[in-house]
């Protein structure tokens, strides 16, 4: 956690913070942390929760973000396990005169949330031979598709079981 607040006093020490827009990249991290977070505090999976605040904050030092619109959530959601750290960049980085915990937890948008495309690895008789980028929208029959084209460009055909239609594994996640 202390890698995770130095790097966060770094982004708003360092870089400062203005009111510059943020890039739909930098939306998307915050509000897929927001999620996680907000999801995680409530199940009680803490080590989580703070494993999505390293993600986030290292993601967000790449996009070198000083943009106050992703700064000060991100703040909040540094809160419920750093209050102290929390209320200092609340106060004295940000410039907010009431305290970080009288501020309603943020929410996350679920179009920013969600990913467009999901890369999957395709895999024959346990060997990795490509991945394929899906849309997120798309159903179990075009991603078997895409599979199966893969397969063939690679030209393991051969392997797959009943020549020509692949099945997700389970545990893999379809619509």
């Amino acid at each position: 956690m202390y890698t995770c607040i130095v790097s966060v006093d770094d982004v708003i020490l360092s870089h400062g913070v203005d009111d510059s827009v943020a890039t739909l990249e930098q939306k998307r991290i915050l509000h897929k942390t927001i999620k996680k977070v907000t999801h995680d505090i409530e199940s009680l999976d803490l080590n989580t929760a703070i494993s999505a605040l390293h993600i986030a904050t290292r993601d967000l030092l790449e996009h070198e973000t000083r943009a106050r619109e992703i700064l000060e959530p991100l703040a909040q959601l540094f809160a419920p396990f750093a209050p102290h750290f929390a209320e200092e960049v609340w106060a004295r980085s940000l410039g907010k005169q009431d305290g970080i915990s009288y501020v309603p937890w943020p929410r996350y948008d679920d179009a920013l949330a969600t990913d467009e495309t999901i890369t999957m690895g395709v895999q024959v008789g346990g060997k990795t031979y490509g991945t394929i980028a899906i849309d997120s929208g798309r159903t179990r029959a075009s991603g078997a598709a895409g599979a199966t084209a893969t397969c063939r460009q690679d030209d393991r055909q051969g392997h797959l079981q009943g020549g020509t239609d692949l099945e997700p594994h389970r545990g893999v996640r379809t619509r």
